[in-house]
C-alpha cells in the first residue's frame, strides 16, 4: 500500500506549523493558500515586525476580519452552548 496526503512543516509566527493531511489526494492541494494566509496573519499581527497592526485595530477597520473573528466566536461558542 503505498502513502496517501502530505505533511509539511513551515516556519511562521515564530513556531514550527505542521500541516498533516491524510487524504488520497494527488500533491498538496490547498497548501499554498494555507501558506499565504498563515504569512499574512503573522506579517498583520507579529508584534515583533514593523507595521504591524494589533488585533483591535484591524478588526475595527476590516469587514474580512470582523467575519471571520464573529465566525470564529461562534464556532468557539458552539462548544459551550450550541451556537
Amino acid at each position: 500500500m503505498t502513502a496517501t496526503g502530505f505533511h509539511h512543516v513551515e516556519l511562521v509566527m515564530g513556531m514550527a506549523v505542521s500541516i498533516d493531511v491524510r487524504d488520497d489526494v494527488a500533491g498538496t492541494p490547498g497548501l499554498d493558500d494555507v501558506l499565504l494566509w498563515l504569512h499574512h496573519v503573522d506579517r498583520t499581527f507579529s508584534p515583533y515586525k514593523d507595521g504591524a497592526r494589533s488585533p483591535v485595530s484591524v478588526a475595527a477597520s476590516s469587514p474580512s476580519t470582523n467575519s471571520t473573528r464573529k465566525s470564529a466566536t461562534c464556532c468557539c461558542s458552539a462548544r459551550t452552548s450550541g451556537c
